[in-house]
């Protein structure tokens, strides 16, 4: 157990210096913890903010940590941020919200318990390391509303696609990647259309409303360093989506 805490110190401090120099990878900062919820544990965490889908708390991980936490038995991700809790906390567990839990879990009561995951560093909320949650979940806009809202925000908008996915939770990670470079904060659409590659519908994730130039300029930005490319869409072709060829 103390080699185990540790190590897990160890982690941290490295985390915190190689950020700070900005030298650190996510290949190399990936680390196996177990995650737990919070409502297995109300007393401890009876002052905290519990409802926020993405807020996670460690009493080894230092607080302004963005992670990506992947299910190593279903592959599903999310995007997390750490808030250092000083309580009775095991070091090697990260406690994340119900609702973010029952995501990774599926519907499935093999995971219930002591489900192990993938942690990966992805950056810092800010560079006072002050503690702000980034809610991803307050940007996004439910499958059901997206269509509605685009065409409210006017047919002369325009919106950056990020790619596209299974479950539109799997997109948080892509967009806190993104979300300095897209400049002004925008909202994020998930509609849902027909896959190229398979007969199951996967859900687009569009960045916007933008005016034609600042959406022509911030894709042509993110195109200039990202591997994975995203790609400009007009209003019209956001509502219609991508019809299976």
């Amino acid at each position: 157990m103390k080699k185990c805490t540790f190590l897990i110190l160890f982690i941290s401090i490295l985390f915190s210096v190689a950020a700070q120099s900005g030298d650190i990878t996510n290949e190399l900062s990936s680390v196996f913890f177990e995650i737990d919820k919070f409502s297995r544990h109300k007393d401890t965490f009876v002052n905290t903010d519990s409802k926020v889908f993405n807020a996670a708390y460690s009493s080894a991980l230092p607080a302004g940590c963005i992670y990506k936490i992947k299910s190593l038995q279903n592959n599903r991700e999310v995007i997390v941020q750490i808030e250092y809790h000083p309580g009775n906390l095991h070091n090697n567990t990260i406690y994340i919200s119900d609702e973010a839990y029952n995501f990774l879990r599926i519907e499935n009561s093999s995971l219930e318990e002591n489900m192990n995951v993938q942690l990966s560093f992805l950056g810092w909320w800010n560079e006072k390391a002050q503690s702000d949650f980034l809610n991803i979940q307050s940007l996004i806009v439910k499958p059901e509303d997206s269509c509605r809202e685009i065409v409210q925000n006017g047919l002369d908008k325009y919106y950056i696609q990020l790619g596209a996915f299974e479950f539109y939770q799997n997109s948080f990670g892509r967009i806190t990647n993104l979300l300095p470079y897209l400049q002004v904060r925008p909202n994020f659409y998930m509609t849902k259309t027909k896959s190229k590659t398979s007969s199951e519908d996967v859900f687009r994730v569009l960045a916007g409303p933008y005016t034609h130039e600042d959406a022509v300029r911030i894709t042509n930005f993110i195109n200039s360093f990202s591997k994975d490319s995203v790609m400009l869409k007009s209003s019209t072709a956001a509502i219609k989506g991508d019809k299976k060829k």
